[in-house]
């Protein structure tokens, strides 16, 4: 089948072929318009949960939880030593995450935890779930955060451990007054 003289590829004269091409466009506009919202979309929903963010915490399997009718505690153990945060059983689950998750975040200094501490995602939901447990809503800083947390922690009588097991001996010390030391959050604003 060969083009008719007077036709373009489409079959279409020079007015018809001009109607097309105006479609198209519109369609193709129609369809990145589309496609912009629907990404848009995908964007919000795939904000992290916090059980996303837990199974993002390097390396695997390096965190365990504990329960019981006094309380619930979260290990990070990533080698022969573990941060342990206690909160008493009143709190909620979301609750106690986020105070576990923003302590990793804000002061633990394990290296494992330097490029998770790096991610915009991360710090995207531990700034939405601070907002959740504080009256401040008035920054999204790291310092702020850290002041968002310290009120978190005071209200709820969080416990942070320190552990270390060498050789069949444990030991276990508190680190709650170093965090509580915290002198970012002392300073009054002007």
């Amino acid at each position: 089948m060969g083009l008719i003289e007077g036709r373009n590829w489409l079959g279409c004269n020079e007015v018809e072929g001009a109607k097309a091409m105006r479609h198209m466009a519109a369609l193709a506009g129609m369809m990145a318009g589309l496609m912009i919202s629907v990404s848009a979309c995908a964007m919000d929903s795939s904000l992290m949960s916090m059980d996303d963010l837990f199974l993002s915490i390097p390396p695997e399997q390096s965190i365990t939880f504990n329960f019981s009718h006094a309380a619930k505690m979260a290990s990070y153990c990533p080698d022969n030593t573990c941060e342990v945060v206690r909160v008493p059983a009143y709190v909620s689950m979301n609750q106690a995450k986020y105070i576990f998750a923003a302590y990793l975040f804000l002061y633990s200094d394990y290296f494992y935890l330097k490029d998770w501490k790096m991610r915009n995602d991360v710090k995207i939901v531990l700034y939405k779930e601070s907002e959740k447990y504080t009256d401040k809503r008035d920054g999204h800083d790291i310092m702020e955060m850290r002041c968002k947390f310290l009120e978190t922690f005071r209200k709820n009588n969080v416990k942070i451990f320190f552990v270390r097991h060498d050789e069949g001996f444990t030991s276990r010390k508190e680190i709650a007054s170093q965090i509580m030391s915290d002198a970012v959050c002392k300073k009054k604003k002007p």
